[in-house]
């Protein structure tokens, strides 16, 4: 009995080590033909939606879709986008109705089964086909990835042996298989490169059209015929004759036999092919596996003749599909309107900018006249207040003079009743007060002439004041001291009386003697 296991489509898949299934899925049903007009239609519905999600996506040109044939890649292509917005928005309506059209015998085989065999059910298809009278033009992989996607999705266990799993890890593994290349000790290649050493393979920089590589070859036999046969230099006939039918160009001819069959010019496709270094190794190795591995009884220089013909082929429809597919109209004209409007949406930005900066720019225009009338107007007051100062200094000269005049006409009666310093000194040592504030110096100058008197320092403001209440009079000095000491004088209830704002020691005397005899008057 047969070892199976059971497995769900996850568990499959990673068994199968397949590292990037929705690849798997956008081929299968992208290069199925049968679908290639449902998929346009469905991707016509929202073209730049989808292109851009193909676009911004990893199967942008990748070397595996690159290689499919112009319409599959087209149908791909389309179908990606489709698939990648399913994915993005996890549901699968899209893809469903597809498999529902293109793999009709798959849906309903597994949709309410438990269980499936999954290469029971892959042969059953191929019957299926076979008996519609329908051609399968679809790889094994592809089925079995429908088969892994609807028992993902039904939640289907899948019952697969290990010789199953051996089958499955080969039909999935065949889409990414390299072909080997053998190395440069092979026979054929060794004998090719020696024989043709004069042309300059070897070298980095090697490099001739492919019309030109084929005379080389051409005229390197012709050379070799002369040497051995010197009276064929009398006959060019038969000498061309030779030089053109050596192994190479028999290859050459066959194939474009073909080629001619169907309009397409050999000597004009010759001639745009270069052929190069790194091109011949390539080919050298190409053929060597080919009749290597299919044992072809071709000798190799025919083959690579065959092969020289088919590369040039390739890469001119390389460069077709590149320009009309890959680089598609449909594509770039999206890619343009894209860009159009990007670029429409930036030049309204800007031209939004522009206006609020010309707002703008009026706006400061505006206040630069403002500021220039009110400059003028400030102007105008300050002459008008030059003009009070100087008429002002002329009156304060005038008062001045009138002063001297005055004091001028003091009688010495006048003179002689102002007391001198020292009966000032005596009188208000003999009266102690207390004085708040001056600038330190001024403080100890009175200090020497007044031992008896109690000065306040403005730094005291912090210290216990409240003992000034009980003083009958007290000076403060309103010129050099602060607001906060003022208000807690205040506070204090005393009599306050000011010291005058001058700092001659003289006259300070005179104020204060003045200020106490006249209250002790009172």
């Amino acid at each position: 009995m047969k070892q199976t296991t059971l497995y769900t489509a996850h568990e499959l898949i990673d068994a199968l080590e397949i590292k990037d299934f929705d690849l798997y899925m956008i081929v299968a049903i992208g290069s199925h033909a049968y679908l290639h007009q449902e998929i346009a239609t469905l991707y016509e519905t929202d073209t730049k939606k989808y292109y851009q999600l193909f676009k911004e996506s990893e199967y942008y040109n990748h070397p595996y879709l690159l290689s499919l044939c112009a319409a599959n890649y087209r149908g791909i292509q389309q179908f990606s986008g489709i698939y990648l917005d399913e994915v993005k928005n996890s549901h699968s309506h899209q893809t469903l109705r597809l498999i529902k059209k293109g793999y009709k015998f798959l849906y309903h085989s597994i949709a309410h089964r438990p269980a499936i065999d999954i290469l029971h059910l892959r042969d059953n298809m191929l019957k299926q086909i076979a008996k519609s009278g329908l051609d399968s033009t679809l790889s094994s992989f592809s089925y079995f990835t429908i088969i892994l996607y609807l028992c993902h999705l039904n939640q289907t266990k899948i019952n697969c042996t290990p010789y199953a799993l051996s089958v499955l890890k080969t039909s999935f593994h065949l889409m990414n298989q390299e072909v080997p290349l053998p190395s440069d000790s092979d026979d054929d290649i060794r004998h090719f490169m020696a024989r043709y050493a004069h042309l300059g393979l070897k070298k980095k920089t090697f490099k001739l059209p492919l019309t030109h590589f084929i005379s080389a070859i051409g005229h390197t036999h012709a050379t070799e015929a002369l040497k051995q046969n010197p009276s064929l230099k009398t006959d060019p006939e038969q000498l061309n004759t030779i030089a053109f039918s050596n192994d190479l160009a028999r290859g050459i001819n066959t194939t474009a036999h073909l080629l001619a069959h169907h309009n397409i010019n050999i000597i004009d496709l010759e001639n745009i092919t270069p052929v190069t270094r790194a091109s011949l190794t390539q080919l050298l190795a190409l053929t060597s596996h080919v009749k290597t591995t299919f044992q072809s009884p071709q000798p190799f220089e025919e083959l690579l003749g065959t092969h020289l013909l088919l590369d040039a082929l390739i890469q001119d429809y390389t460069a077709i599909k590149n320009n009309y597919l890959v680089n598609d109209y449909e594509e770039n004209l999206i890619e343009l309107n894209t860009l159009k409007a990007a670029y429409s949406a930036k030049i309204d930005q800007l031209n939004t900018q522009e206006q609020t900066l010309l707002d703008n720019i009026a706006i400061l225009k505006q206040q630069l006249k403002n500021i220039e009338e009110e400059n003028t107007s400030l102007l105008k007051k300050l002459k008008r207040a030059d003009n009070t100062v100087q008429s002002l200094q002329q009156q304060i000269k005038n008062l001045q003079q009138e002063n001297h005049f005055l004091q001028a006409r003091l009688t010495p009666k006048q003179k002689e009743d102002q007391p001198d310093t020292k009966t000032m000194t005596d009188y208000l040592v003999a009266h102690p007060c207390f004085l708040i504030g001056g600038h330190p110096t001024w403080q100890h100058a009175l200090k020497q002439q007044l031992p008896t008197w109690h000065f306040v320092s403005v730094e005291d403001l912090n210290k216990n004041l409240s003992h000034l209440k009980k003083s009958d009079t007290l000076f403060f000095n309103d010129a050099y001291n602060s607001h906060a000491m003022y208000q807690k004088i205040k506070q204090t209830g005393a009599i306050l009386h000011y010291c005058g704002n001058t700092t001659n020691l003289d006259l300070t005397l005179r104020h204060l003697y003045n200020k106490l005899k006249n209250q002790l008057k009172d």
